[in-house]
């Protein structure tokens, strides 16, 4: 899709909490496709991927691991730094 709808997903698709670390929101769905699949559609499109294949569940869990950023951050960068991670 092109123009301002691009990454829209319809409100009655799901994205509940699925995978190894429980990938929620679409925008990460849309994330880790990219990164596990070349295209953003692929979990979108079936999301029920990142449950039912081991591949993606565990690849979704490390994408979200280590590209997932809050507060310019990653979670892999806080626990490398020794502090009070968790």
């Amino acid at each position: 899709a092109q123009g301002s709808g691009d990454g829209y997903v319809p409100a009655k698709e799901m994205f509940f909490g699925r995978g190894a670390i429980q990938l929620s929101w679409n925008y990460n769905y849309r994330g880790a496709s990219t990164a596990l699949t070349g295209s953003p559609e692929t979990f979108c499109e079936n999301p029920d991927l990142v449950a039912t294949e081991e591949k993606y569940a565990w690849g979704a869990g490390l994408f979200f691991w280590m590209e997932h950023t809050k507060e310019g951050t990653t979670s892999h960068t806080e626990c490398l730094k020794n502090y009070n991670f968790g």
